[in-house]
């Protein structure tokens, strides 16, 4: 609320303002006003408008600021509570899949669009500066090595065609959701040689076990 006094009512007289805030600090008061008048203004009103002004205008603008800033903590506090609901969702301990078996119970599960929509949200969180990373995170976090061997992208090499899985989906759901410049092909192509070279990541596992366990003994 702002209220200003004719200066023509009286003419030594100094216009009175208040201003209300539902914020800390937000409140100029007449006597204030009066105080930094006296101090540095000449007596009379056209030195009093131009202070109640400026004062009007840097109380408007903190308050504004401060709106601003409790609004983008309030977002980022919220978005932290949606990220921990994403992350805590039924495939914490579904992930990774260990067997044939497992991959059969996903692709079951996730018939359900609610829960094929938590599990895009699960692998969008896994994140990754460029699809190409993204995907290598993604896979590595969906299947053991043991697992991702029996597949290829579409079926080559008489293995089993994981594009052709409804979990597919969702991983190129989750890698556009997050990089959405990138191709369908792309995104294919990657998950493929990923697969590709997962016989090579299981030996090296397995190397890197066996020499763990010489170092045991």
């Amino acid at each position: 609320m702002l209220k200003l006094i004719d200066p023509q009512s009286n003419a030594n007289s100094v216009p009175s303002v208040t201003f209300y805030s539902n914020r800390e600090g937000g409140t100029v008061h007449t006597d204030d006003v009066h105080s930094i008048s006296s101090r540095s203004t000449p007596t009379g009103s056209s030195g009093v408008f131009p202070i109640m002004i400026s004062t009007l205008v840097k109380t408007t603008f903190y308050w504004f600021f401060n709106e601003k800033v409790d609004k983008i903590e309030n977002k980022e506090i919220n978005q932290n509570k949606v990220d921990f609901r994403l992350q805590t969702t039924t495939f914490v301990d579904k992930l990774p899949i260990n067997n044939l078996s497992e991959i059969d119970e996903i692709e079951d599960l996730i018939k359900n669009e609610e829960i094929f929509n938590e599990l895009v949200n699960f692998l969008f969180l896994v994140g990754g500066e460029n699809y190409v990373r993204m995907v290598n995170s993604v896979m590595k976090k969906l299947l053991r090595h043991e697992v991702a061997v029996k597949f290829s992208g579409v079926g080559k090499k008489q293995k089993l065609p994981f594009c052709n899985l409804k979990i597919y989906k969702a991983v190129h759901m989750a890698i556009r959701k997050r990089h959405n410049s990138t191709t369908d092909q792309e995104i294919q192509k990657t998950v493929s040689l990923y697969l590709a070279q997962s016989k090579a990541r299981l030996s090296s596992s397995k190397t890197r076990r066996f020499l763990d366990n010489q170092e045991k003994v």
